[in-house]
Order: structure tokens, then sequence, then C-alpha cells
């Protein structure tokens, strides 16, 4: 990994959401804007790319705010569940969402990250991608380490997969995502289009955020190894956002 964002402590990350949610959205089953903050700098939305025939984003309008639903399955006391615009999932309670509106918030994109109980960032998610790849010219190997079909998404076959690469340019990295079966299953050695589909022309994406392993310990030089990624995949911290990413579904 590239960037080197570690864990804030909690009191440091109450300056910086008052910052961070000024004309955002929060949301989500009990969460609240005082709780956790995005760190006070902020590389923006991860390297992950949505259909190269989109070049951008559209006009910016005013964002709607989701709304909390009930759960349709018991996750358990401590987990509550969020709605986003047509995607829902399950989180722990006493995690926190927050919108990223660094590049844009609107009806059609918006970017979301993930805080755990301990302001570290787990997992961000876009509504729908609107980036291409064209500008990255590495070629890459992949390992698939997990994988997990998320029959629950109807509109295409969807799997939550775990990934190893390496970049012809020497990055080496895990990947943790939800990707339909038609990108992964038929990979090239060019990089990766990390999205799902819930309708004809919408990609959301969801992926772990890419500090998160080293916010954990895991890649303090700046690159995973492959023994890493597998001390992680067999970790609680993996477990618990594995049952994050395999309760994603559309809402009703």
């Amino acid at each position: 990994m590239n960037s080197h964002l570690t864990a804030l402590p909690k009191s440091g990350a109450l300056l910086a959401i008052g910052l961070l949610l000024t004309g955002s959205a929060v949301v989500g089953a009990n969460l609240t804007t005082a709780a956790t903050a995005a760190p006070s700098e902020n590389a923006g939305p991860p390297d992950h790319a949505g259909p190269p025939e989109h070049a951008g984003p559209p006009a910016s309008t005013p964002t709607p705010t989701p709304t909390p639903t009930e759960p349709t399955e018991d996750p358990g006391q401590s987990w509550k569940t969020v709605t986003f615009y047509n995607l829902t999932f399950d989180v722990p309670s006493d995690w926190e969402i927050v919108a990223n509106c660094e590049y844009e918030c609107s009806a059609e994109h918006t970017s979301y990250n993930v805080w755990d109980s301990e302001g570290v960032p787990v997992m961000n998610f876009e509504t729908t991608s609107f980036r291409d790849t064209d500008g990255d010219t590495n070629t890459y190997r992949r390992e698939v380490l997990d994988n997990s079909a998320l029959t629950q998404l109807q509109f295409a076959p969807t799997s939550m997969v775990s990934y190893y690469w390496a970049a012809s340019g020497g990055a080496q990295d895990l990947t943790v995502v939800v990707i339909i079966d038609d990108e992964w299953k038929n990979w090239k050695k060019t990089p990766a289009l990390d999205y799902f589909k819930t309708e004809e022309e919408r990609w959301p994406t969801m992926q772990m955020h890419p500090d998160y392993l080293q916010a954990l310990g895991y890649d303090q030089d700046g690159d995973t190894t492959l023994d890493e990624a597998n001390d992680f995949l067999a970790s609680e911290q993996y477990s618990t956002l594995k049952k994050v990413m395999t309760s994603v579904r559309e809402s009703q």
C-alpha cells in the first residue's frame, strides 16, 4: 500500500468529523456525527474502478438522507442494518458510516467511509462508480485466497473475493471486495474493475479500506506480503469484515 494512514485516537477523531460532515450525510441506525470522524488528511476514494466508459460523475445534486431499516434477519444484538439508496447491509452497532464528499455527494454518486469503534477505517463503498483505469500502465498477477457467492444479489452473479496481487511496478497487496463474477473470473493482466451491479446503470463498489491492514500492523513497510495476507484472513477482524460484505443486498 502507498498511503500510511493509521488509526486515529478517539479524541483526535472528534474534531475532524465536524469538518468532514459539513454538507454530508451520516446514516444508519443510531449513527451520530459526534462519535467518529474521518482523518483530517483525506487521500480520496480508493483505487477501485468502475466501467471505463464512464469518464466522470454526473452533475452534483442534493444528497438524500438514506433511511435505516429493520433487519430482515437477526444479525445479533450487537449488529445493526443500514440502507443507502438501493444497498442494504449489516454492520456492528458501534461502527460509524460517514459520507466522504471531497469529490461530490449526489443522488447518483456518494462515497462512504466505514469506521470501527476505535476510529480505524475498515471499509469504503460508493453508491456507483464513475472512474476508469486508463492511467494505470501496470500489469498484474492475482491469486484468489477466499471467495463467497452472494446469492442475495439478484441482478447479476456476484461474490465477495479476497485476492492477493502483485503489480509490475513492484507494489503488492491484499484486496477484499464485492465484485461481479464476470469480472473476477475473467481477470486479465490489466487493472481490476472492482464493482458489482444492482441495476443496469448502477455500478456500486464495496471493498476493504486500503489503509486497514497497515492500521492493524500488517504492512508497516508499505507492502503486504502473502504471509501477512494469509494471517489477516485467519483473524477475527477479517471474519467481521467478511460478515459485513457478505450481508450486502439490494434494498426492497
